[in-house]
């Protein structure tokens, strides 16, 4: 997490922190699903955060940069990323401490899927969705997207591999599900940054 004077930074608390998506340019696979799977991911951090995510949408060409449109969008990238959130904060005046905006990115190098999910993806840290995997061959975009949304809001990636089941866990597989829910460790990083939320 990202600190300024010792104290982790975040969005101010009951924020309405609103993204600019841009469907187009994400791979065909998907383009009928993006924005059920980017909000969906947004929401699960909404639950444990106290803020809110509105999502719009444009045909426009975003690029990663602070630019005052928080983006979500897909590009080619170099092997070996499958996703990545930019952040920028204030480090001194009124909002020193506060994010002033992210872009999350997604590698159209990969292929990508979206399997609804199935049951209660909040804060789980027993969910195991019934379907079991997603498709075969393929990322899921809202399971990575869950862990991207968790960068927006503050976390960093975990490599431990006691971490190996939590959202923020830094790896990825094709057909992987179980970063739609959020788990203990999860939560408990949102509990020190935004507060009240109890975690399961």
């Amino acid at each position: 997490m990202g600190t300024v004077d010792g104290q982790a930074v975040g969005w101010p608390a009951g924020a309405s922190v609103g993204y600019t998506l841009y469907p187009s340019t994400f791979p065909s696979s998907v383009q009928g699903s993006v924005s059920t799977a980017i909000s969906g991911a947004f929401s699960t951090w909404a639950q444990v955060t106290g803020l809110s995510f509105p999502q719009a949408t444009s045909v426009g060409k975003p690029v990663a940069r602070l630019d005052g449109v928080k983006s979500v969008f897909a590009k080619k990238m170099r092997a070996g990323v499958l996703a990545v959130t930019y952040l920028w904060w204030y480090t001194s005046g009124p909002n020193a401490g506060h994010f002033a905006e992210f872009d999350l990115v997604f590698n159209t190098l990969y292929p990508w899927s979206y399997t609804v999910p199935v049951g209660d993806t909040s804060v789980d840290p027993s969910y195991d969705d019934p379907s079991n995997s997603g498709v075969a061959s393929t990322y899921d975009l809202r399971n990575i997207a869950t862990h991207e949304a968790g960068h927006a809001v503050g976390l960093d990636d975990l490599y431990d591999e006691s971490t190996a089941l939590l959202t923020m866990y830094g790896y990825g597989a094709t057909a992987e599900l179980k970063k739609d829910s959020l788990g203990k460790g999860d939560c408990l990083g949102m509990q020190a940054i935004y507060g009240a939320f109890t975690c399961p």
